[in-house]
């Protein structure tokens, strides 16, 4: 199956379902597989769960992973990382910085926007501003409140 990685371990996905709750055209019942346990709600309202979107995390990062959270278009999704794995440095400082979270595009198949680095941060949880476009805050382990916004 596609969610199942190498050796039999399962790989952590993003995904997007349907929140459609309007009922089948004409009001009628959609016919389903007797063989499949549903609930009478999948016959009433065949669109609400259905998988939109699945896309796999990054699998060495995914273990680090504290939150996931999508913006309020759905566009983008924002995740926040606890864990500290370092990474090299660019600019040659001696100073050992991780990710603290990463944003990726869903509707692009969760292509990778930007991930933003700390030596200091441990996110213990990234939230998105409730408006689609001015920025997010996220929330340390170390109790600092980083917000990040356009200017």
């Amino acid at each position: 199956p596609l969610f199942q990685g190498g050796g039999g371990r399962y790989v952590p996905h993003i995904v997007t379902v349907s929140l459609d709750s309007s009922p089948p055209p004409d009001g009628e019942l959609m016919q389903l597989d007797p063989k499949i346990l549903r609930t009478e709600s999948m016959r009433k309202y065949p669109k609400l769960g259905q998988l939109l979107m699945a896309a796999p995390l990054d699998g060495a990062k995914a273990s680090g992973v504290t939150c996931v959270k999508l913006s309020p278009s759905a566009e983008y999704c924002l995740l926040g990382y606890g864990v500290r794995e370092n990474i090299p440095s660019v600019d040659g400082l001696d100073e050992n910085r991780h990710p603290v979270t990463a944003l990726y595009n869903v509707k692009k198949g969760m292509k990778h926007v930007s991930t933003l680095t700390s030596a200091d941060d441990d996110v213990n949880i990234a939230r998105f501003h409730p408006e689609s476009g001015h920025g997010f805050v996220y929330g340390t382990k170390q109790g600092r409140v980083r917000v990040l916004a356009p200017r």
